[in-house]
């Protein structure tokens, strides 16, 4: 699931929602880039 806006408000309203309603929550982290995003990033760059 990947939610935007801003990120501590956000993460605040996930975490609360997901204790109100009772749920177990693995991980909640902001998102950071792949070896794969980066790689790919620079090769679409030199084309």
């Amino acid at each position: 699931l990947v939610i935007t806006g801003a990120a501590d408000a956000s993460s605040d309203a996930v975490r609360d929602a997901v204790v109100s309603l009772g749920l177990g929550l693995r991980r909640l982290q902001r998102r950071t880039a792949s070896l794969e995003d980066v790689f790919l990033t620079f090769a679409d760059a030199q084309t």
